[in-house]
């Protein structure tokens, strides 16, 4: 019974042909202690499945099908516990993939799945609940079904419902730890779930659902950090974004210094570079190092008898993971410029 055919569109009784749209039946899980509680309900009203004989529930590379005679309303929530199947299923509460479908002669159709405990979306804690939620997106015309932490469950009532939301917040600053006014956060990748930063450089967000995404920080459409971050509902997270951002009136002023030569060799590189730079008639020189996220991790100071008009120096970057990295002069307290390294291991 491991063997399946995951035709996902090839559904049962012919419900593609009348119904182009995917079906979604999963609607929030619970856990108390070892024993588990499933809520199904049919989202899009099929009107096509009257009782659960031939239905399965698949978890844990296990499968267990329902009793025979359970009738399915379709606009009635249907609590599942292990009461209703033939026989126990066991459902890991830390993660687990969780498929629900019809076994008809020799064929195996899935209409549904649910997955957490992955890296979108963590285990839930106790009094938590998995709950699937549906996000209209205007780009894309149509819904998207995301599995979401509740702290509220309604297990039996109100399904495809969440309750209880989480909040991003933080900082954005340039390269000079200055604050950057207008920055574009974006935590889904499309346009409706942009924010902006105040002229403090602090952003926040509220009404975030509980799960993990992609945080990035766009500064004039151009990208300048992006962090993995993890929302829990009725807590906040904090973010601060150090970016290599250098405000127009610094690059009219590097723009300003001529004859000034920054270079690396190799690159790419692994996991020696050699970064060259030109200090002509400089008393001070400083070469940072930042990381993608924006992070200082490295400083080399010329000075006196350090600097010479052809400076060189040699980085290791041997405890550093592969990655975009990016240096920066600093000539007698003026930046001039800003170049791009990549280290590949």
């Amino acid at each position: 019974m491991k063997i399946f055919t995951f035709a996902v569109l090839l559904l049962f009784l012919g419900i593609i042909y009348a119904n182009p749209v995917m079906p979604h039946f999963f609607s929030e899980i619970y856990f108390e202690g070892d024993e588990w509680v499933l809520e199904i309900y049919d989202y899009y009203q099929y009107e096509e499945i009257y009782n659960l004989n031939n239905a399965f529930l698949v978890a844990n590379d296990d499968t267990s099908f329902f009793h025979n005679n359970i009738t399915f309303n379709e606009n009635e929530v249907f609590v599942v516990t292990n009461a209703d199947l033939q026989s126990n299923l066991f459902i890991d509460k830390t993660g687990d993939s969780i498929f629900f479908g019809f076994y008809y002669g020799n064929d195996w159709s899935i209409i549904d799945e649910l997955q957490y405990g992955n890296e979108w979306i963590s285990y839930p804690y106790d009094g938590q609940s998995i709950c699937i939620n549906p996000v209209y997106f205007d780009e894309w015309e149509d819904y998207n079904f995301f599995p979401v932490k509740e702290n509220n469950p309604t297990i039996g009532y109100n399904p495809f419902s969440v309750n209880s939301y989480g909040t991003i917040n933080g900082y954005v600053y340039d390269i000079y730890e200055n604050p950057v006014n207008n920055a574009i956060l974006n935590y889904l990748g499309v346009n409706q779930n942009l924010f902006q930063s105040d002229e403090n450089g602090f952003f926040q967000r509220n009404n975030i659902h509980g799960r993990n995404y992609l945080l990035k920080v766009l500064i004039d459409d151009t990208l300048f950090g992006e962090q993995f971050i993890t929302v829990e509902p009725d807590s906040t997270t904090t973010v601060n974004f150090y970016t290599t951002y250098i405000p127009q009136a610094a690059n009219e002023n590097k723009l300003s210094t001529p004859n000034k030569i920054l270079s690396n060799y190799p690159n790419p590189f692994n996991p020696f570079t050699t970064i060259k730079f030109n200090a002509s008639n400089a008393h001070n020189a400083k070469i940072e190092i930042f990381n993608s996220k924006g992070q200082k991790i490295e400083t080399y100071n010329f000075n006196g008898a350090l600097l010479q008009s052809e400076n060189s120096f040699t980085w290791n970057a041997t405890n550093q993971s592969s990655g975009t990295y990016f240096y920066r002069l600093e000539i007698d307290g003026k930046v001039i410029k800003n170049k791009k390294m990549l280290l590949l291991k």
